[in-house]
């Protein structure tokens, strides 16, 4: 699946999106339960790792506990960052271009390019954490907020589509995050537009279901479905 090759009309991308996941749900569904198990279990194992082994001797035991705990959350994040989202894309591919690709499949394939994309993360978070250090050694809010502005829109916006290069094209990291921003610079504030509708669409959704609350609460007590007929003592 080439990216570029593809029409960029941002209505129709949502459309076609919605109704590419509709088709997807039944796997979407089992892939998000497993990942909420697979959390859970990760959390008991912890706690259980981390309050229980504790071995004979003052510095052994808790030691040995410590690095077992941290190992164990390790494993589990990079499963949720890096395993499940190369798995996930794997999927919609698969359903995208019409091949019945099993929920197995997909994960044993997002098994290398979960490596690559841990290494492309590091390569993309080695210079936010240099600009973070020296922004809290000038110590300023205003440049604080200024320069997380300017990662946003010129690393992170640009770096959108590293995940889908690296699992879809088969780019190893450097050449995955090229291939994001030389995709992204071409149709830059159209990609900015349709990226942050998606980062808000959780609030706008919350926001819809707040109000809708808000209205159908004193309609459910009511008797009437008139809610300029209600008065105080509904």
């Amino acid at each position: 699946m080439d990216f570029k090759k593809k029409p960029f009309n941002l209505f129709t991308l949502w459309t076609e999106s919605f109704k590419l996941a509709n088709k997807t749900f039944g796997a979407l569904v089992l892939l998000l339960f497993l990942l909420v198990v697979f959390i859970a279990a990760a959390l008991t194992a912890i706690v259980i790792v981390a309050t229980k082994m504790v071995l004979p001797g003052a510095m052994t035991g808790p030691f040995l506990a410590g690095i077992s705990t941290a190992t164990l959350m390790l494993i589990a994040s990079y499963i949720v960052y890096f395993i499940f989202p190369c798995t996930l894309i794997n999927m919609i591919s698969a359903r995208a271009n019409k091949v019945g690709t099993a929920l197995p499949e997909c994960f044993w394939k997002a098994l290398l390019p979960s490596f690559y994309l841990l290494l492309a993360s590091i390569v993309i978070g080695i210079p936010t954490l240099i600009v973070n250090w020296v922004v809290q050694s000038a110590g300023s809010s205003n440049l604080s907020l200024l320069v997380s502005a300017a990662l946003v829109f010129g690393l992170y916006i640009p770096a959108a589509f590293t995940a889908p290069a690296i699992t879809l094209r088969g780019e190893n990291p450097v050449s995955a995050i090229r291939y994001s921003m030389d995709l992204v610079f071409r149709r830059y504030f159209r990609t900015a537009i349709l990226l942050f509708s998606i980062w808000l669409s959780p609030f706008i959704g919350f926001v819809i279901i707040a109000g809708a609350l808000i209205i159908g609460i004193p309609l459910f007590f009511a008797n009437s479905f008139d809610i300029t007929n209600l008065t105080v003592g509904w």
